[in-house]
């Protein structure tokens, strides 16, 4: 079954998503898993733009992936089509601006650094509006626009990579590898955890690269105290620390930006 494709697919998996939502996932698909209820059903989820007074809206409500899907109770947002819209939405005459409204956790680590560099480096300008949350992923990919502003009651940050690690047990198991590979397997769970923990401080270090490119003087000390290892601030706290440029209401954003 898909669903438990997905189960043992997020073992050891990268994620810049909060742990609560992670959680979530998790114990939706072991749900799935035990229902027998398969992901057949599940369709690519679409995201595209709509055009208001020569601004492209692109609207990002959910956990994103490198290939997005929607099915069942949870849809994710690709990365990949939300690149594909704003290729779309710089080749389009009418648009002029981009403006991306962003209510998610976060998401899958692979991609996200294709989708930061895409918002950073657009040839038209964009805005960014969190509304609700904008966290891990979301920071990740989102923070470089030209304009960050953020809802009274967003919630901002979990700046760090995370994975699940599910126990197996290893008797009977006999792995090979070629002679000249034999680091494609670890040894013990020991070694394991210490190269899934060297992954993560990697990944976690290009994360701070973005945020710190997006917003200059975010250093690693600053983010790790601002956020205070991980964590998430209100929109107040980001406003005053210069993590965000401004909180309004979506009326007052589009009454400021279209």
């Amino acid at each position: 079954m898909r669903t438990e494709i997905l189960k043992n697919s997020l073992n050891g998996e990268l994620f810049a998503l909060r742990q609560t939502e992670l959680d979530a996932l998790t114990a939706f698909i072991n749900s799935a898993t035990e229902a027998k209820v398969g992901y057949e059903g599940a369709q690519p989820e679409t995201v595209n733009y709509e055009v208001i007074d020569r601004a492209a809206i692109i609207s990002i409500d959910g956990a994103m992936a490198k290939k997005g899907y929607t099915g069942l109770c949870m849809s994710v947002f690709g990365y990949n089509q939300i690149i594909g819209m704003i290729d779309k939405a710089e080749a389009d005459a009418s648009v002029d601006k981009i403006i991306f409204i962003v209510d998610s956790p976060g998401g899958a680590v692979a991609g996200v650094n294709e989708l930061s560099e895409r918002v950073r480096w657009a040839s038209k300008p964009t805005v960014t509006f969190y509304d609700n949350i904008g966290a891990s992923a979301a920071i990740w990919a989102f923070l470089g626009a030209d304009k960050v502003y953020a809802s009274p009651t967003t919630l901002l940050g979990s700046i760090g990579v995370l994975a699940v690690v599910t126990e197996v047990d290893e008797s009977g198991k006999t792995v090979l590898t070629s002679r000249r590979a034999g680091n494609k397997v670890c040894g013990s769970k020991e070694e394991c955890l210490q190269q899934l923990q060297a992954r993560l401080d990697k990944y976690e270090s290009y994360f701070y690269q973005a945020v710190s490119a997006a917003r200059p003087g975010f250093d690693a000390e600053r983010i790790r105290e601002t956020f205070n290892n991980g964590g998430v601030i209100f929109a107040d706290e980001a406003e005053w620390n210069g993590f965000i440029d401004g909180i309004m209401s979506m009326k007052q954003l589009f009454d400021k930006e279209i």
